[in-house]
């Protein structure tokens, strides 16, 4: 799409649902959440551009994103699909469902992202850490091995965009 390289994950049938992964995911996010929603749905779990086996090549934003994924959808033939967006997912399925609304029907937002903040990226990493702590120890790989898989330029970039964009009302 657009010289942009987006790989997916498809199960199911019936209507769409298109799954956003968060900051440092891939469609492996959602391994455990695909078998079960492909029982009434066609899922489309995404490995956002720059993430994951996708590319991104030159600058990162939110709204160059955004435009990829409406351009996916209609590569693909998905006039509307309901979105489930955890965290960065979560902020870059607002940003969709805001530039192109007949695209999107219901929202289902995990944790979202999408109120600028102003912690430095040290606070970032310790907060992702202790919410780490709690959790699933098989997530974990999961979030460091496509962090290193996306590289540094798109994580930085990336999270510049999570800090800066906000999802609210002008």
């Amino acid at each position: 799409i657009r010289g942009t390289r987006i790989d997916w994950v498809q199960a199911g049938a019936g209507p769409p649902l298109l799954m956003l992964h968060g900051y440092g995911g891939s469609a492996r996010w959602w391994a455990r959440n695909l078998a079960p929603l492909a029982c009434s749905r066609t899922v489309y779990a995404l490995d956002l551009p720059g993430f994951g086996a996708s590319r991104l090549l030159g600058p990162y934003s939110f709204s160059r994103v955004t435009d990829l994924l409406a351009a996916w959808m209609d590569a693909n033939g998905i006039r509307s699909a309901d979105v489930v967006g955890h965290s960065m997912g979560g902020q870059l399925a607002m940003l969709l469902a805001a530039a192109h609304p007949a695209k999107v029907g219901a929202l289902v937002l995990i944790a979202p992202a999408g109120i600028p903040f102003d912690t430095h990226l040290l606070g970032i990493a310790r907060q992702a850490f202790k919410s780490r702590a709690g959790g699933d120890a098989r997530f974990t790989p999961i979030v460091v091995l496509g962090s290193l898989r996306a590289g540094p330029r798109i994580m930085w970039q990336a999270v510049g965009e999570i800090r800066g964009v906000d999802v609210r009302p002008v």
